[in-house]
C-alpha cells in the first residue's frame, strides 16, 4: 500500500487528460520531461506572457523557439487564467 502510494506521488498512474490540439505532442514530450500532466491540468492557468515566463524559468526551451511557441500557443488556449464565475 505505501508503495502504491509513493508511486502515485511520484507521477505514476494514467495520464492527465489533456485537450486535443496543435502542440498537444509537444506538450507530452517536453512537459513530462520532469513533471506530470495533472500539473498543468490542476493548475489556476496563465496568459500567453504569464505562460512563456513561466515556461523559460523551469526549461531550456528559449533554445527551441518553435516548440516553446507552440507549448506557450496550446497552454494558452486551453488553460488560460482561473476565473470564478462571478
Amino acid at each position: 500500500m505505501m508503495a502504491g502510494a509513493i508511486w502515485a506521488l511520484a507521477g505514476g498512474g494514467a495520464a492527465a487528460p489533456l485537450p486535443k490540439g496543435e502542440g498537444l505532442k509537444v506538450i507530452r514530450k517536453e512537459c513530462t520531461r520532469c513533471h506530470p500532466l495533472r500539473n498543468i491540468v490542476n493548475s489556476d492557468g496563465f496568459t500567453a506572457p504569464q505562460w512563456r515566463d513561466f515556461i523559460v524559468r523551469m526549461t531550456d526551451l528559449e533554445n527551441r523557439p518553435e516548440n516553446l511557441d507552440a507549448v506557450v500557443a496550446y497552454l494558452a488556449e486551453h488553460f488560460p487564467p482561473y476565473a470564478p464565475d462571478d
